[in-house]
């Protein structure tokens, strides 16, 4: 969620970083990629490395980085806000 203007976070850029500091694929968020399609702003990343967070960069420029828990399988990020984890 980047905002009440940008709901979904289109133009955002989520990547994981790893506890070995390497970084992971760059995913963006996009509302379409076609004609008459609507992409979901629900991004899959499946790594077997240990994850120490996970980047975002939003479409002004701004990088959040959000601390992701050793069990957590779901991730909701909202701007300026807390991560919730489940």
């Amino acid at each position: 969620n980047a905002g009440p203007a940008n709901p979904t976070g289109v133009g955002a850029q989520v990547r994981l970083v790893f506890t070995d500091g390497t970084k992971g694929a760059v995913r963006p968020i996009t509302a379409g990629s076609g004609y008459w399609s609507q992409d979901s702003a629900t991004q899959v990343l499946g790594y077997k490395k240990p994850v120490q967070h996970l980047e975002i960069r939003w479409p002004d420029g701004q990088v959040t980085q959000k601390p992701v828990e050793k069990d957590a399988k779901e991730i909701t990020v909202e701007r300026d806000s807390k991560t919730a984890a489940r």
